[in-house]
């Protein structure tokens, strides 16, 4: 019963710690940082990526749109997820497309369609030729 004791202890600070380092990093009032609180992806996402060097003026600014019900839960995790993933971009700027009509824009329905999609941006962007063989040589 003490070793629980002792896991809960440690569980509860570990977690309000955490919760503090998020609204202090973010400057979140408590209204703020309730709405995001109960959403424990974009906790993960918001703490793992402060703590990997995304800047906090990016995380804030979509966290900013969220609140202004400009972006969706959803939409809010891929939005901070790619601020994860091009965290060492200094410049990057990217944004939902909202003009895009489903259907009209790239559709990723499995492996092949974004192993498809990844070789053309890898052909456009590095001027990669690819050489195929004849297996009948």
């Amino acid at each position: 019963m003490k070793a629980f004791c002792y896991f809960f202890i440690l569980i509860f600070f570990n977690c309000s710690s955490s919760s503090s380092i998020i609204k202090n990093k973010l400057d979140l009032s408590n209204q703020q940082f309730r709405q995001i609180k109960s959403i424990d992806s974009v906790l993960f996402l918001v703490s793992k990526s402060l703590n990997n060097n995304v800047k906090p003026a990016r995380i804030r600014r979509r966290l900013d749109s969220f609140y202004l019900n400009s972006y969706t839960k959803g939409e809010l995790k891929a939005l901070l997820l790619g601020e994860y993933i091009f965290r060492n971009d200094k410049n990057l700027n990217f944004e939902l497309d909202r003009t895009i009509k489903p259907g009209e824009g790239f559709n990723m329905d499995g492996v092949d369609d974004g192993k498809k999609f990844l070789d053309s941006v890898i052909a456009k962007n590095f001027n990669v030729k690819t050489i195929v063989q004849d297996s009948l040589k």
